[in-house]
């Protein structure tokens, strides 16, 4: 069985990073689709394609918000810390989060 290293900073996490990232971008998504649908408020021409970016950019903040959860959980510190402080059920947990996360990733793109 495989075993992971257990001599590592348990204070070290990207925790933040993760997290700044995600909604930085999710957050220019939503202003882009904003000016593109108030763009199109003026010909009051929506089609099917305005449908779609809107349903992208909902599931993009979905898969957004299950990443920030997994991160709640323990996404971006060592294995090893997330194990000792809370249990191989937490690191479960969040890899359960972040692979439910992916789906919507894919759809939304």
């Amino acid at each position: 069985m495989a075993s992971f290293d257990t001599n590592v900073d348990h204070g070290e996490t990207r925790a933040m990073e993760i997290n700044a990232i995600g909604w930085v971008f999710t957050g220019i998504s939503i202003a882009a689709v904003s000016l593109k649908l108030f763009a199109r408020i003026d010909s009051k021409r929506f089609g099917w394609d305005d449908f779609f970016i809107v349903l992208s950019l909902a599931l993009s903040v979905i898969a957004t918000a299950f990443v920030s959860y997994s991160v709640t959980l323990g996404l971006g510190r060592h294995t090893a810390t997330v194990v000792s402080e809370y249990g191989i059920e937490r690191y479960e947990q969040s890899a359960y989060w972040q692979i439910i996360a992916y789906p919507f990733n894919i759809v939304g793109y």
